[in-house]
């Protein structure tokens, strides 16, 4: 870890999982910079290589993402061969983890998080859509501009308190969000299953 360390002071590990870790960190170079990194668990070789390109283009398109409801994404970068991803800190609790101690929301909670969840997978699957009025006329429409989250579920939902006492909740963690659905078919999610019932005319159930 000796690029990382040299480019950020660790604060906190805040997630580790089978492919990737998160960390809360500092930066050196602008000590007053808290950012969340996510450094992948696979080796780059060599920055020419498909994993590397693929990793690359898939951030430079999450880059471009700007909502309130989305965590911001600022940069990619190979540290100690790893790829790695500079992330909007969030100081704030999982939807998973909130329901493991609360059990339920009450009904304007949910109302709350929904809406504002909702916006978020909106302004996703609306991405540079000139006329959202053809977001179901035009079937090529997913292939050309839409971004799927493809995991969606309550542990990459973070709820984080405003200074106001209210909440904002934010999608997490986009994975594999190819602009081609096709690509994310195998993965089987519902919400994309309502999508392509849409696509193909019949109404989800």
């Amino acid at each position: 870890m000796q690029e990382l360390s040299s480019k950020y002071e660790i604060l906190r590990v805040m997630g580790h999982g089978g492919f990737s870790a998160v960390f809360k960190a500092r930066s050196r170079e602008n000590p007053e910079r808290i950012v969340a990194l996510k450094q992948l668990d696979f080796s780059i070789d060599n920055k020419d290589s498909k994993e590397y390109r693929d990793f690359k283009d898939e951030v430079e398109i999450l880059k471009k993402l700007s909502h309130p409801n989305i965590v911001k994404i600022y940069d990619e970068f190979i540290l100690d061969n790893k790829p790695s991803l500079e992330m909007e800190f969030l100081d704030g609790e999982t939807l998973e983890s909130i329901l493991k101690k609360e059990k339920f929301f009450s009904i304007a909670e949910t109302i709350d998080f929904i809406a504002q969840i909702s916006s978020a997978l909106s302004y996703c699957h609306h991405y540079q859509l000139p006329d959202s009025s053809t977001i179901f006329e035009d079937s090529t429409f997913f292939k050309r501009n839409s971004i799927i989250h493809n995991d969606l579920n309550p542990k990459n939902i973070i709820r984080v308190q405003r200074e106001d006492g209210s909440f904002r909740y934010v999608l997490i963690d986009f994975g594999l969000s190819f602009t081609d659905p096709d690509a994310v078919r195998s993965k089987k999610k519902m919400a994309w299953q309502s999508i392509n019932r849409r696509r193909n005319g019949r109404e989800p159930r």
